[in-house]
């Protein structure tokens, strides 16, 4: 495949993916990962390319389906064996690289990561990607991290199960392994426990039986050394086995000597077992058995390797450390940690991945906590094996030094068997000197190490300083100078153990170092010195004890410390009130603490502390419950409650201290984090009421802790913990002063603003819209003013997130009831804002707003009639049904709030829609409170919504109308002009919805009054149709529609006259959406009366027609649009008689739409004959565009085409143009008529008309324009078939189409496509059918397709096509030199090259001969056609190919020709004079060999006639010879007739030679006479009407010749002597030739008499006449005047059949 179709592949899979809504296959994914990893960087750039755009375009489906096609591909082996096949190696493969090239093409923060994750992380675990970036997967998913909505799902129970289900499902370990890594990694909770909780399960399901029963003989197998032996029974076997039969008859031994050697081979057999030594059976046998083993031992190996320790180490690390598990259970760990710890471990260095410091500790911890000895003992040993093979890596890193560390602290541990353990893993072989060597630190490592060992060297248990001996010496160290102050340091030690042994460890150390002793002393001087002081007391500025020491005390592990340090904060309740109130925050809670201490006389200290703390209350209110409020401190799991009700029941007239503050602050906080929502409750209630009651300066320590309380509590999902929070909030923030006031203000408002546009949940924005109204009146009106211009803006924003509006909007909720009437100036603001939110797309801010709208209703209702309700009714009547809900609802609020009703409605109503509730009085509070005007407007709006299209409007209206309407015939008599003005406001609309409303109340209104509101309503429509409001007039057409569609025929034919008045006058209506309003109402109109409705409404206005487009004839047209089955026939005989109304017919024909069709032909008739001139000029032309451009519908549009094909080809030029613009301007379809059209407009490029020709190519143009590029093949074959039977039935003259400029625009195209797109027979096909088109064409036509032509041919000619293909498209391009040359000239390097490419075609004689003529046209444009002849007389001189060497002789020979004269050196000619002498070296065996030596001699000719005269006499003497070989003499005599037929005057000097020659030749072998023949008739044309008698008789004589073929051309010779002469010959020449004709018109053979025939006809002039037949024939005598005679009617015949 190559590079151009895999882009191509490319490209169409990324137009199908992209294109389709459904996932893409399996088989378009894999043509992506082909192209995507194509050995070629430009073809894998574009496929990249796809990849990215699909993943953008697509990324809710592709980007999960490519990655898990990906992994797919990869696993089965799929993708590496197609790189394989492409690439053409066999050790291809794709490389991890390049798979996280792809990877991160799909992995973009835009990807739908709920679909993408889990494919990706498998794609991303194959171990190619894991091993070249581990982090592709992670890396995407922490970029997802920062999006809420990716952390929530990853955490979320359905995607958790998803993952382990698909991770833990892999085939693949090694994938499953990377997966797991990577999910812990991503650091949830709940993927981990999921984990674990999986890992739990797995190990519950393993069946302990299948383990145990394990055979005792495996067991011991697998326990056998590596390498050794188990069944060592395979090598006893008797090698004299084969040799026992030993025969008492044997020739060759006797028995005796057989027996003995048997008893020899025992004996050697045994000594080699003796000595350890085996035979080569033996050996053999022991390899067998060998392998045997290690296979059977394998299946018992443990699976445990370094990555499944690390993932199971948290689970061994719990069950270790947990005391809710067995000791057996713990056992078992042990059991399978000693199990997995082995060499396999250390081989790859595995064991240096694992957690080496976790695990180590691990194992030292468990056997320092464990009971039971044996236990102990067993983990010391697995730890003691860990540590061996860590140090069996040779590794020194981090990690292994860590340990070390580790293991070296444990030497100052209080337990001797733990230092026993540590020193026995220390003592694996070098490690501790390997690790004081290489550790990046080795200096502070070698000092530590050495410093440890030295102290144990000399600990109290034997078995210690034994082992920390031989440690010592084994590892080599020694004492030197930087022990010095580490001992000294092991000296004061904390640990009892290390002070020991660090005493006599110095002793040695001085012992070794004796001049270390003075600065010994010294050092130890000070060091005793420096302790024996006591600690100072820490004092303040005035000498008191610090609060923060005392504090620091309560920490202390000593309890009597504690107890002090209790007493102490409890002495400071009696400090100053200043010191108090900041001393109480920091001691009140460090107290409480304190009550929790597991000694009891600390508790009781700390109870006692906190009396006296409650001693000091200054507040009476608190002082009277201040035992209730120590039950909460003391017991705050079940007094918390207690405790606040306490306090909130009581009721405060004094301020709060800070003493009360600090016993009741913690009780709240605590509530706070309370499940309780009660108890939350009354937290928020407390600190919105004491706040009032103290001073900033008291409450300022704890705000730190409230006001995150206050926060919570806001987004409560309880309404009442919010609106106490809030509150609480608000008396915060107005209470503070200061900094604490800045720092809230700095603080919370941000906050509120926050979760004020929260995405979370309402939850989040209703409590911070209530918290931040009341920050804002804590603040001040000042605030208000300042930020009620961004919450207007933020609600009627849509360039703001959903939940920006709803926040905003929730304020409107909230700010009224904070503010009050300090609110009212601003709702005319306020409402066109609410207003907009009810038409909201999202239902929970359209619940916000009208829940806003309530409230201000509610709120403000004696403002509402000046503020609120002028802006509801233009709700009532908003485009939106949402906005006329919602306003319906609010204007129903605020009418049951001024009419003081409910509005709730009882069970018994709404069954009757006319039957109401409302009452008297209701009425008349309403006419006192709106006005008799205001009440009208509102009550015509609620029941002309009664009729809304919405059914929620619909029913909120009328439950509104029967609430507060007590008897609707009046309500409605009352409100009857202020209804009807909105029904016709409603009905001149633009918005559909409200016309209908309208619609359906008028409708209404008519019939249920019937007659009473039509006396009422025709004058106000008369009235309304003389205004200058359009939107009047556009009411009454609408108004007039409803009204007839009510009512009855009875009444409608009783008022017939007075509603046609009115039908007529909108039809005239100046505007035009009136006009049309008016004709559908004609619709209606016409279907109650019928025909009676054209009679009295379009007759009148047919009379009123004049010759100019006016409203009248607008209007008809319109009625035309909706009644042209009916009004077309109707008018179409007032139209069309004489004189025409041509503008008329032409506007109603064209608005009559699908029925235009079946009276198309008589309304274009009338038209068309009523033009005055057959010109494209003609007036008439305009009009009728109108009317075949209406034409639509199919069957229309066949009609229309067949008729104007049919005028056209009787040379209408109306009708050619009509068809140009109705294809190049009509909206319909043409697809379906495409054969027509085009079969059409070709056949009418052999019109004689001009302007016919012009219009019909201008239309084949356009509609190619149109067509789709894929329907261009799918007309190939048609309008080749057309265009070659123009080309046939033309006979050589000019068709008139094919000479216009623009002529082949069309028909270029489609060929042009079929050339490039088409199969093979379509290219062969296109190519023969561009040739007809350039030899049909002008210059001029071709000119400008030159370019478009010829590129595509020399691209499809250099590609492998078969011959047919190659020898139509060389064809085509010798037509275009033939016609435009000099336009080819910029492609003569490629068409060179590819002419002589052709040349060479060893395939196809045709492509050869076709190209060789194309080359000799080619050749006419080469300055320096010379290397061109010199690589042909090359091939010829040395090619072995007979038929390549045919077509290259007609090649040169050609191309010889047409060269400019001197442009081929002479060497170069002499040469090829040579070569083709060379090609008729032997004898002509074939006719291949005839056919060459032609050639050569063709070629000959026209070499010596640029050489002169000295090859031509050559020629000429070879010609004539006798004794001249056949062969050659034939190649003379093709060179002899190649010059006559070149040029005959370049042989003229040679006149003679060249007569002679002929005459001889005439009677000489078949081939040498055809040629002498050939060359004689040329010698004589160019005689003309005075020829040579002699030559003319010799040629006349050589019909007698015995060939057949020589007669043949004899005929046909003299036929082309005779046809080139102006005038006949004279009788004299006549007689020389003619009767040898005639005896050639008596041959047998129907070829040479057939020629004669010709002959005789052109001879003797018959084509035009029989005079000088009849001349001749009176010339004659006797036999051959009577042969002559006869000869006649067969002359006759011939005139017939070829004239």
């Amino acid at each position: 495949m190559r590079n151009e179709d895999v882009i191509v592949m490319n490209h169409l899979t990324e137009k199908i993916i992209g294109e389709s809504n459904e996932s893409p296959s399996s088989l378009l994914l894999r043509s992506l990962i082909i192209s995507s990893t194509w050995k070629c960087h430009s073809v894998r750039s574009i496929a990249h390319s796809t990849i990215k755009n699909l993943s953008e375009k697509r990324p809710d489906s592709f980007p999960a389906a490519f990655a898990k096609e990906l992994f797919e591909t990869v696993e089965n082996g799929w993708m590496d064996q197609m790189v394989r096949k492409t690439r053409s190696s066999e050790d291809a493969l794709v490389s991890g690289s390049l798979l996280i090239t792809l990877s991160s093409l799909i992995l973009t923060p835009h990807s739908h990561y709920e679909s993408l994750a889990i494919p990706a992380l498998l794609l991303s675990s194959l171990p190619r990607i894991a091993e070249e970036d581990g982090s592709v997967w992670l890396r995407w998913f922490h970029q997802l991290g920062k999006m809420k909505e990716a952390k929530e799902w990853i955490s979320s129970e359905t995607t958790v199960s998803s993952l382990l289900t698909t991770v833990f499902g892999c085939a693949d370990r090694s994938v499953r392994d990377d997966a797991v890594a990577m999910l812990v990694s991503v650091g949830s909770e709940e993927i981990k426990k999921a984990l674990w909780t999986h890992v739990e399960k797995a190990i519950e399901q393993i069946d302990h039986e299948d383990y145990i029963d394990i055979p005792e003989r495996s067991v011991q197998v697998w326990r056998c050394p590596e390498g050794t032996l188990f069944n060592k029974d395979v090598l006893d076997f008797d090698e004299t086995a084969g040799v026992k039969n030993a025969k008492r008859e044997n020739k060759a031994y006797s028995y005796k000597d057989q027996m003995a050697e048997l008893q020899l081979m025992k004996e050697l057999a045994e000594k080699r077992r003796k000595e350890g030594k085996m035979t080569p059976k033996q050996k053999e046998m022991m390899d067998k058995e060998l392998a045997k083993e290690k296979e059977a031992a394998l299946l018992y190996e443990d699976s445990l390797g370094a990555p499944q320790l690390s993932v199971i180490h948290p689970l061994f690390s719990c069950i270790l450390k947990n005391d809710r598990f067995t000791e057996a259970s713990q056992q078992q760990v042990l059991e399978v940690l000693k199990n997995a710890l082995n060499r396999r471990l250390v081989n790859d260095d595995g064991v240096l991945s694992l957690p080496i410091v976790e695990m180590a500790s691990l194992l030292m911890d468990f056997a320092s906590s464990v009971q039971t000895p044996s236990t102990s003992i067993e983990s010391f040993a697995v730890c003691q094996k860990f540590v061996s093979l860590v140090n069996d890596t040779g590794k020194v890193t981090p990690s292994v030094c860590e340990m070390v560390e580790y293991l070296l602290d444990l030497l100052t541990n209080d337990k001797p068997e733990i230092r026993e353990a540590s020193l026995k893993c220390l003592s694996a072989s070098q490690l501790l000197s390997r690790v004081a060597v290489m550790a990046s630190n080795a200096a502070e490592m070698n000092t530590l190490i050495r410093r440890r060992i030295h102290v144990a060297r000399f600990d109290l248990i034997d078995a210690v300083s034994s082992l920390a001996n031989n440690l010592w010496f084994a590892s080599l160290f020694s004492i030197k100078y930087d022990l010095f102050q580490s001992l000294i340091d092991d000296i004061i030690s904390p640990h009892p153990i290390v002070r020991g042994s660090a005493v006599n460890a110095f002793y040695q150390y001085l012992n070794e170092l004796p001049e270390e002793l003075h600065p010994a002393i010294r050092k130890l001087a000070e060091v005793y010195t420096e302790l024996r002081e006591l600690t100072e007391v820490e004092l303040d500025q005035v000498g008191r004890v610090k609060k923060e020491a005392v504090l620091e005390a309560l920490d202390n592990d000593s309890w009597r410390t504690k107890c002090a340090g209790v007493d102490l904060l409890g002495a400071m309740a009696f400090c100053a009130p200043k010191q108090l109130s900041s001393c109480l925050p920091k001691i009140v809670p460090k107290l409480i603490e304190i009550l929790a201490d597991s000694h009891s006389k600390v508790r009781m200290a700390g109870n006692s502390a906190l009396k006296r703390i409650a001693s000091v209350i200054q507040n009476p209110e608190i002082l009277g419950v201040s035992n209730q409020i120590m039950e909460g401190l003391i017991d705050p799991a079940t007094k918390t409650s207690f405790s606040l009700n306490t306090i909130v029941n009581t009721k405060f007239i004094h301020y709060i201290d800070a003493a009360s503050l600090a016993l009741i602050m913690p009780i709240v906080r605590r509530a706070f984090e309370d499940r309780n929502s009660e108890t939350r409750r009354l937290a928020a209630q407390i600190i919105s009421n004491i706040y009032k009651l103290s001073e900033d300066k008291d409450m300022e320590p704890y705000l730190g802790d409230l006001v995150p309380g206050l926060q919570k509590a806001l987004m409560d999902p309880v309404p009442e913990i919010r609106t106490v929070a809030a509150k609480a909030l608000g008396a915060v923030v107005s209470r503070s002063k200061g900094d604490t006031s800045k720092r809230l203000h700095t603080t919370i408002i941000p906050w509120l603003k926050d979760k004020l546009i929260s995405e979370t949940s309402t939850v989040d924005r209703s409590g911070a819209a209530q918290g931040l109204s009341e920050v804002l009146a804590g603040v001040g009106q000042d605030q208000l003013d300042y930020v009620m211009p961004e919450i207007i803006e933020a609600t009627e924003s849509t360039a703001v997130s959903a939940e920006t509006r709803d926040g905003y909007i929730l304020m409107y909720i909230y700010l009224p009831m904070v503010f009050g009437d300090r609110f009212i100036p601003y709702l005319p603001q306020v409402v066109p804002s609410i207003l907009k939110a009810l038409a909201d797309e999202n239902e929970y801010v359209r619940a916000s707003a009208l829940k806003a709208g309530q409230r201000l209703i509610n709120q403000f209702v004696s403002h509402a009639r000046k503020m609120l309700l002028p802006q509801l009714q233009d709700a009532l009547i908003d485009e939106n049904w949402r906005i006329r809900h919602a306003g319906v609802t609010l204007v129903g609020d605020f009418l049951f709030n001024i009419s003081g009703i409910s509005g709730k409605s009882t069970s018994n109503t709404g069954e009757n829609e006319d039957e109401t509730m409302g009452m008297e009085q209701v009425g008349k509070t309403l006419v006192r409170a709106l006005g008799q005007k205001c009440r009208d407007d509102v009550l015509a709006a609620l029941y002309l919504l009664r009729s809304d299209v919405a059914l929620m409007v619909r029913q909120g209206s009328s439950h509104i109308w029967k609430m507060i309407v007590s008897n609707t015939p009046r309500t409605l008599k009352e409100i009857m002009k202020t209804l009807f003005e909105k029904v016709l406001e409603s009905l001149a609309s633009s918005c559909e919805e409200r016309q209908q409303t309208g619609a359906k109340c008028l409708g209404e209104l008519v019939r249920k009054m019937g007659e009473k509101i039509i006396l009422e309503v025709l004058p106000v429509l008369e009235e309304y149709q003389e205004s200058d409001d359009v939107e009047k007039r556009l009411g009454v057409a609408v108004a007039l529609h409803e009204i007839i569609a009510n009512m009855s025929k009875d009444n409608l034919a009783h008022y017939l006259t007075q509603i046609v008045v009115p039908i007529k006058t909108a039809l005239c209506d100046e505007d035009e959406e009136v006009r049309d309003s008016a004709a559908e109402t004609f619709h209606v109109f016409y279907n109650n009366v019928g025909v009676e409705a054209y009679d009295e409404v379009v007759a009148p206005l047919l009379e009123k027609l004049t010759n100019e487009r006016d409203n009248v004839l607008e209007g008809l047209a319109a009625v035309m649009r909706g009644n042209s089955r009916t009004m077309l026939p109707y008018v179409l005989p007032k139209l069309t008689k004489k004189p025409v109304k041509s503008l008329a017919l032409c506007t109603l024909a064209a608005a009559s739409g699908d029925s235009l069709g079946r009276q198309l032909s008589r309304i274009l008739d009338a038209l068309l004959n009523a033009a005055e001139k057959n010109d494209q000029y003609e007036t008439m032309i305009d009009p009728c565009e109108e009317v075949i451009l209406s034409v639509t519908d199919e069957e229309g549009i066949e009609i229309t085409l067949d008729y104007l094909f049919e005028k056209a080809r009787g040379g209408n030029v109306p009708a050619a143009v009509l068809l140009h613009t109705f294809i190049e301007k009509t909206t319909a379809n043409l697809e379906e008529f495409t054969d027509q059209i085009i079969s059409g407009c070709i056949h009418l490029y052999t019109t004689t008309n001009d302007q016919i020709a012009d219009h019909v190519i201008l239309g084949l143009t356009a509609f190619s324009k149109k067509m789709d590029p894929n329907q261009h093949m799918e007309v190939i074959p048609l309008a080749r078939k057309v265009v070659g039977n123009l080309a046939l039935n033309s006979r050589g003259q000019q068709i008139l189409g094919f000479t216009h400029p623009k002529s082949l625009n069309a028909l270029v195209t489609f060929f042009r496509e079929g050339v490039l797109q088409g199969s093979v027979d379509m290219k062969a096909a296109s190519a023969e059918a561009l040739g007809q088109l350039v030899s049909l064409s002008t210059p001029e036509a071709v000119k400008a397709h030159v370019v478009n032509m010829t590129g595509p041919l020399i691209r499809v000619l250099g590609d492998r096509f078969p011959p047919n293909v190659k020898s139509a498209i060389l064809s085509c391009l010798s037509q275009l030199l033939d016609k435009v040359a000099i336009m080819l000239r910029p492609f003569l390097p490629q068409l060179q090259s590819t002419f002589l490419k052709s040349l060479q075609d060893g395939a196809s004689r045709p492509v050869r001969l076709a190209s060789a003529g194309a080359l000799s046209r080619l050749v006419r444009l080469s300055p320096k056609p010379e290397p061109i002849v010199t690589e042909m007389i090359k091939t010829i001189a040395a090619s072995p190919d007979k038929q390549l060497l045919e077509t290259t002789l007609v090649a040169a020979r050609q191309v010889i020709q047409n060269s400019n004269v001197n442009s081929i050196s002479e060497g170069v000619l002499n040469d090829g004079f040579k070569a083709t002498l060379m090609c008729i070296n032997g004898d002509s065996q074939s006719e291949l060999d005839e056919s060459i030596t032609g050639g050569a001699g063709s070629m000959a000719g026209q070499i010596a006639l640029r050489m002169g005269e000295d090859k031509i006499k050559s020629l000429l003497d070879d010609l004539s010879s006798s004794s001249t070989p056949l062969r050659k003499r034939v190649w003379a005599g093709y060179g002899v007739y190649e010059m006559c037929r070149t040029s005959i005057s370049s042989i003229s000097p040679l006149d003679s030679l060249l007569r002679s020659s002929l005459s001889t030749s005439l009677s000489a072998d078949a081939s040498v006479a055809a040629s002498a023949v050939r060359a004689a008739c040329c010698l004589l044309i160019s005689e003309g009407s005075s020829p040579d008698s002699a030559l003319l008789s010799s040629v006349g004589r050589a019909i007698n010749h015995a060939s057949l073929d020589v007669r043949k051309v004899v005929g046909v010779g003299l036929a082309h002597v005779f046809a080139k002469l102006d005038q006949p010959f004279e009788n004299k020449l006549l007689k020389v030739v003619i009767p040898h004709l005639v005896n050639g018109t008596k041959e047998s053979n129907s070829g040479v008499r057939c020629a004669s025939e010709l002959a005789l006809v052109y001879g003797l002039f018959v084509q035009k006449g029989e005079r000088v037949f009849n001349e001749y024939l009176e010339s004659t005598e006797g036999a051959a005047k009577s042969v002559l005679a006869q000869v006649l009617p067969t002359l006759a015949r011939v005139l017939f059949i070829f004239f």
